[in-house]
């Protein structure tokens, strides 16, 4: 008897001792950074801006009530102007749901991209796929007011964006691992996502591309270029318009292949890109062909593959002649197959004059319906 009062003297301490998770803090009791915007500042190195989630009772009195709060500080770090908008904040800031960075123009056009990385790739709670968006002619402070047109909070509406890359060619987006892998490779070369403002009706615009040399913004690329840069370094759906006197026909490309092939003959370099789509006819405008007979399948599938190898040629032009800079990773694959040849060259100077061969092959798997 008294064996079994004395284990209930010792459970009783145990149960005593051991209260739980004692500093587990409410959710509800927390600031949830979910999108930070970088700018160039008179004053400091940053002028940064911070959308923060507002948790709001679904109370009749709290509908109306916006869904976040947005505040900006001026400071030479990130992590010192969280200590600041801590200041601001009744509830502990936390970043473990931040899933957009937004930067200037101007700051990406001055700063080293890696100095601002680095805050990001080094801190615990940022999770590593977050969004990278550049403002086109604008501050991202600018960006970050804009009223989102269908979700709550603007870091929602920008994410929603990114997630449909897939379905869109005229856009440009790398997680932020992917898009600092693609540049440690190519010395600070690439492209990465262009968002912008309207000017009339102040809504938001993903499309587009940055330009980066050396780890700075140079310049911006169209949604037309954009789309045409995708054809080498993107993995997206595309669709595209071929003229042939006045009719116009649209294909529907589900699935590319891709192939860039690098050549050495005599000390010399070159390149063969080779591409091959599938696709479905989507609409014939003009001139109605009849899909059922493989000569008018014949004649369209030439008419795309001559359309694609524009675009495709477009955008190596663009590369070499206009920017003069290896953005869409034709030194990455020289090096992949010929490291002793890529080390030996001073590619950032010739990458302008390599011959380049594109061949197009494209194939019309589907033709739909015809009225």
């Amino acid at each position: 008897m008294g064996r079994n009062i004395l284990r209930l003297i010792v459970v009783g301490w145990v149960l005593l001792t051991f209260t739980g998770c004692w500093d587990v803090q409410d959710m509800r009791n927390r600031a949830y950074i979910t999108a930070i915007g970088l700018d160039s500042s008179a004053s400091s190195k940053y002028k940064i801006t911070f959308e923060i989630l507002r948790p709001v009772d679904y109370r009749e009195s709290d509908r109306d009530a916006s869904a976040s709060v947005i505040q900006t500080v001026e400071a030479d770090s990130v992590n010192m102007a969280i200590e600041k908008i801590q200041t601001r904040i009744s509830r502990p800031i936390t970043l473990a749901h931040l899933s957009v960075v937004l930067i200037g123009e101007e700051k990406a056009k001055t700063e080293d991209f890696r100095d601002i990385a680095d805050f990001f790739l080094r801190h615990p709670e940022v999770q590593k796929r977050i969004r990278l968006m550049f403002v086109y002619q604008g501050e991202a402070l600018e960006l970050i007011a804009t009223k989102p047109l269908f979700e709550p909070i603007l870091s929602g509406e920008l994410m929603t964006k990114a997630q449909l890359e897939p379905q869109s060619s005229f856009a440009r987006t790398n997680p932020f691992i992917e898009l600092l892998r693609d540049l440690r490779s190519s010395g600070g070369n690439g492209l990465a996502s262009r968002i912008m403002v309207s000017e009339q009706d102040k809504y938001l615009i993903r499309h587009g591309a940055a330009v980066f040399n050396q780890w700075k913004l140079i310049g911006w690329l169209s949604h037309i270029e954009a789309q045409a840069a995708n054809w080498i370094v993107g993995d997206v759906d595309a669709t595209v318009e071929a003229r042939r006197g006045t009719s116009i026909y649209t294909y529907f490309v589900n699935k590319k292949r891709i192939r860039v092939t690098p050549e050495t003959s005599e000390g010399n370099v070159r390149f063969k890109v080779d591409l091959h789509t599938d696709g479905t006819i989507l609409q014939q405008q003009g001139e109605r062909l009849d899909l059922s007979e493989p000569k008018s399948i014949k004649e369209l599938e030439s008419l795309f593959a001559k359309t694609i190898g524009n675009q495709v040629r477009g955008a190596i032009a663009k590369a070499q002649n206009e920017y003069q800079v290896d953005y869409l990773g034709f030194g990455s694959a020289l090096n992949r197959r010929y490291p002793k040849v890529y080390r030996r060259l001073q590619w950032d100077d010739i990458f302008p004059s390599i011959p380049m061969e594109v061949e197009v092959k494209t194939a019309i798997t589907r033709t739909g319906m015809s009225p």
